[in-house]
């Protein structure tokens, strides 16, 4: 009886755990020094996560997750702060901080299931 009592709880808790959440990607190009958080070009990928965190929780934006990447085509070769690094700041957030997202300058790429 331990057992089929058990095997109906693990059945249950994973039925629970499996929901489905629905995110919405948005992207912002990193530009040399001219983004509303801190960090600039030379910043790591650490620090530059951790700052937009901070930076969206300010604007009482939830974030599921940020995470960079590099994307060389969208490397811009001039020195001012406008120009584009190449890093692409990737914003994980749930449907209803789409307006916020993109009033900050984020794009919206597209949802994410």
């Amino acid at each position: 009886m331990k057992k089929i009592t058990l095997l109906f709880l693990l059945t249950i808790f994973m039925a629970c755990n499996d929901e489905h959440v629905e995110l919405v990607l948005f992207e912002y190009a990193q530009t040399g020094c001219a983004d509303p958080w801190e960090g600039n070009a030379n910043s790591s990928n650490q620090v530059i996560i951790t700052s937009v965190k901070s930076y969206l929780k300010s604007h009482s934006i939830p974030v599921y997750q940020v995470k960079v990447r590099f994307d060389e085509s969208a490397v811009e070769m001039c020195e001012s702060c406008l120009c584009r690094t190449g890093k692409i700041i990737q914003v994980y957030t749930f449907p209803d901080a789409e307006l916020k997202l993109a009033v900050l300058g984020f794009v919206k790429i597209g949802i994410q299931q």
